[in-house]
């Protein structure tokens, strides 16, 4: 009985230690993506270490004379399903005053 616990316990470990890895792996990638994804108004995606991604910018309505924009990366872990976001407000590129 005492070895079924163990064997049990080692999964439940190691699922824990899987998902923690993929955590820390997304949010790794959302702030690269956050970072260095194309600039503009075309969503972009893509697929990167086990990750779909899309990265989006869209206008929110702001005040000349700069133009404020939502930027947002969305993840999917093409394994296990999980999905993880990350987004941040910044000046529109420069495509906006056109």
């Amino acid at each position: 009985m005492g070895l079924l616990f163990a064997l049990q316990a080692g999964q439940q470990a190691r699922a824990a230690a899987d998902q923690a890895w993929e955590i820390r792996r997304a949010g790794t990638l959302l702030e690269y993506l956050l970072e260095t994804g194309p600039r503009g108004f075309n969503d972009t995606t893509g697929t990167t270490d086990a990750f779909s991604w899309r990265l989006e910018t869209r206008t929110t309505g702001g005040e000349r004379p700069i133009e404020v924009c939502h930027r947002q990366v969305i993840l999917t872990n093409l394994r296990s399903r999980r999905s993880y976001r990350a987004a941040t407000l910044e000046t529109c590129p420069s495509e906006a005053a056109a």
